[in-house]
């Protein structure tokens, strides 16, 4: 991974004129060589991200028991949350999030507005308007357990199970019929 922009990503670190008794601060990463081991650890950890999306895993649960878990609306601390519609109003959205690209910058408003900016999902919407309906569609997401807020940051990745069903609808979608009347059969 060739990192350009170190200062996008955050560790704890202390500033350079801080006490050492002070606590650490979240601080971005800088390019020199002080924080080489946390730039490899951050570029280890986006490659191991990209790798375990792209890689093939036999999955041996059937399509309607991995969208049986997303489809049916689900209580969080007393708080309900609508169902999701994986082959409806949701398409463009798990599609999005499936993007390979969000495996090594996760997921964020700005990126997930920019993808689905041209799409029928924001429908001509003003950038305000549309950073709003993300936000609630990225509550729904964690809601229903496709991806999880990365500590201190406004910065999402995708979990197992949001790999697995983001996975899941864009091959059944780019299967042919014929494929899927074979196993069908």
């Amino acid at each position: 991974m060739t990192m350009n922009d170190p200062s996008k990503y955050k560790i704890h670190r202390h500033a350079e004129n801080q006490d050492k008794s002070e606590p650490k601060k979240l601080m971005p990463i800088r390019k020199g060589i002080a924080d080489i081991t946390a730039r490899a650890g951050v570029a280890a950890q986006a490659v191991t991200r990209f790798t375990e999306h792209m890689a093939s895993v036999k999955e041996t649960t059937s399509l309607e028991e991995l969208l049986g878990s997303i489809s049916a609306p689900v209580t969080v601390e007393g708080k309900r949350h609508r169902a999701l519609d994986a082959f409806g109003k949701d398409l463009s959205l798990l599609r999005a999030i499936a993007d390979p690209f969000f495996d090594v910058e996760n997921i964020t408003n700005k990126n997930l507005r920019i993808k689905l900016a041209s799409t029928s999902w924001a429908k001509n919407m003003t950038d305000k308007q549309l950073s709003g309906k993300v936000s609630r569609h990225l509550l729904l997401l964690r809601k229903h357990g496709l991806i999880k807020k990365l500590p201190n940051q406004r910065k999402y990745a995708l979990t197992d199970k949001g790999r697995k069903i983001t996975s899941a609808v864009n091959i059944a979608l780019t299967a042919s019929v014929d494929d899927l009347l074979s196993l069908a059969a």
